[in-house]
């Protein structure tokens, strides 16, 4: 049984019901870092720090690393310490920026698109 940390920005609607169902079917432990409730946009700046702090209070006992997006997973991998070893990381695209049309004001999430693309870069695996 492996130990799986996931990087869950917002731990609600679909994202939770994602994470319940692969809870319910897993032999592997999965223990979930959820970031303050703040919004998208907001965690992309925020969550960062929580989610290396919580990779560092494992003490190396992760196996694999799971982060869901909005993420910005390299800015969390800039935050841990050195001494810390980084865990194989998937990086999981239950939505993504990149291709989303722009919103009712014309604007599109630029902050948004250069982290899904950070975090692609970021990662050893990517799941769509």
């Amino acid at each position: 049984m492996a130990n799986v940390l996931i990087l869950e920005p917002w731990h609600r609607g679909s994202h939770h019901n994602w994470f319940t169902g692969w809870a319910s079917t897993s032999r592997h432990n999965l223990n979930v870092a959820e970031a303050t409730e703040l919004g998208w946009r907001k965690s992309l700046i925020t969550a960062p720090t929580q989610f290396a702090a919580k990779i560092q209070d494992c003490h190396g006992e992760i196996d694999a690393l799971v982060a869901c997006t909005p993420i910005d997973l390299p800015a969390v991998f800039g935050l841990l310490d050195r001494s810390v070893k980084r865990p194989p990381t998937l990086l999981y695209m239950h939505e993504s920026q990149i291709g989303y049309p722009p919103g009712p004001k014309g604007g599109r999430a630029f902050p948004g698109m250069v982290a899904d693309w950070g975090s692609i870069m970021a990662a050893d695996q990517i799941a769509v």
